[in-house]
């Protein structure tokens, strides 16, 4: 009975809220986006309480179910509730999942505060604060999939999930002012990079899920291993932005990179990053500047096929041994730097035969990665491998080449396309059974 009745209080609520809203935004003429925020801060304030209102799940998943079918015939009629949660001129599901984050949180909540008051104060407060900032002052833009977003935004956002996990962690949990702090700031600054680089409404989902899986490794470390990652997180962040004008990528997919280079050294340590960074090394050196301005289209499902194979091998290593899988792990991008070879000859040199693009390829592979996957694994061990790393090559340039030559001939821009994701995945597999083998 206390679940009914705090249930249809609820209920009661938020059909307040946006009645309320459905009719103050038009009388005050407020913009779409301040309307749909404020209706995203009213709600949010009040989802704070789910923990403590109810007893059990099946109220918050009838409110979610609800919400998303009101959500769902809201999006295709047109009425006043359309302002308030879909009046935006841009596409986001945004609205369908926020309903969706908020009985994820409370269905795997443990301790209240940081599995669930965090995370939904973060999406509720800094995205709503970090819109509005944007809208209204963003002058300094950077470009995303979506177009563009401004500096002064992601400042607002950052300043807020700084103070909604701080102050929450400070009065609610044992840990120490410097490690509050340290998980704070390193909260604040992914969960940041988390929103800029996400698209159609994801942040949703990604900033509440990605601020308790944060929150559930960060509280278990130390002030001097929160400090080690905050410095590691900082330096690859300002590296990758200060190079971002000699690639063709979009600012979004330079931070996106960020987040995942970042990734790749604390799950696997500095010995697997360097795969990655001879392959952007790579990558740089294909761009010519002359066409930089023409070609800054690079997005994230580029950086997706590039990135797919070897977050496989890297999130496989997490439960074996890191030695098993280093090897399939750097053939991969070993074989995506071939297929960047490959294109950059057919399309700006116009090579047109293989064995001249194989060689090509092969000494820009090698001749990059040798290093690094000495330094990795051992010159013994890369001496073993050096075989396996020239078949992978050819074997990458080879089935590339016969499949997409034609394609990428004929046309003004380098072929971008999931293929490569799946040429990419069947030559490391390849290296991954030599590997074994040898």
């Amino acid at each position: 009975m206390r679940d009914l009745g705090a249930l249809l209080t609820v209920t009661a609520v938020l059909a307040c809220i946006a009645g309320g809203l459905a009719y103050v935004g038009p009388q005050l003429k407020l913009s779409a986006e301040t309307s749909r925020k404020a209706g995203h801060v009213l709600m949010g304030l009040l989802c704070l309480s789910f923990p403590w209102l109810f007893e059990q799940a099946w109220p918050v998943l009838l409110l979610c179910l609800v919400s998303l079918l009101i959500f769902s015939w809201v999006r295709t009629h047109s009425g006043p509730l359309r302002g308030v949660f879909h009046g935006v001129a841009r596409k986001s599901h945004g609205e369908l999942l926020f309903p969706v984050s908020v009985t994820i949180m409370f269905l795997v909540q443990e301790n209240p505060i940081t599995d669930y008051v965090v995370p939904i104060l973060i999406l509720t407060v800094a995205d709503a604060a970090g819109a509005l900032v944007g809208v209204n002052f963003g002058n300094s833009k950077y470009s995303t999939d979506e177009g563009s977003k401004s500096w002064e935004g992601s400042l607002a956002f950052f300043a807020m999930a700084f103070l909604c996990t701080f102050v929450p962690l400070l009065l609610f949990t044992p840990a120490d002012l410097l490690a509050v702090s340290l998980i704070a700031v390193l909260v604040g600054l992914i969960i940041m990079l988390v929103e800029a680089v996400s698209w159609r409404g994801l942040d949703n989902l990604f900033i509440p899920l990605g601020t308790y899986l944060l929150l559930s490794i960060y509280l278990q470390l130390s002030p001097d291993a929160l400090l080690t990652r905050l410095l590691a997180l900082a330096g690859i962040a300002i590296v990758l932005w200060l190079i971002r004008g000699r690639t063709y990528c979009r600012d979004g997919t330079m931070l996106a990179s960020a987040l995942y280079l970042y990734t790749v050294w604390v799950v696997g340590g500095v010995t697997w990053t360097l795969p990655p960074f001879a392959l952007l090394v790579g990558y740089i050196l294909l761009c010519p500047s002359s066409l930089r301005e023409q070609q800054l289209g690079h997005s994230l499902a580029d950086l997706g096929v590039v990135v797919g194979v070897g977050s496989f091998w890297l999130f496989a290593s997490v439960d074996s041994p890191k030695e098993d899988f280093f090897w399939p792990f750097a053939l991969s991008w070993i074989a995506q730097l071939a297929i960047i070879s490959c294109v950059y000859f057919a399309w700006r040199q116009k090579e047109t035969r293989l064995p001249g693009a194989i060689a090509k390829a092969g000494a820009i592979c090698l001749g990059l990665f040798i290093l690094p996957l000495t330094a990795a694994a051992g010159l013994h061990d890369t001496f073993k491998m050096l075989p396996v790393v020239v078949v992978t090559i050819i074997a990458t340039v080879s089935i590339y080449w016969k499949i997409e030559n034609d394609h990428f001939k004929n046309v003004k821009t380098p072929a971008k396309d999931w293929r490569k994701l799946a040429y990419g995945a069947l030559t490391s597999s390849l290296g991954l059974l030599a590997a074994w083998i040898v």
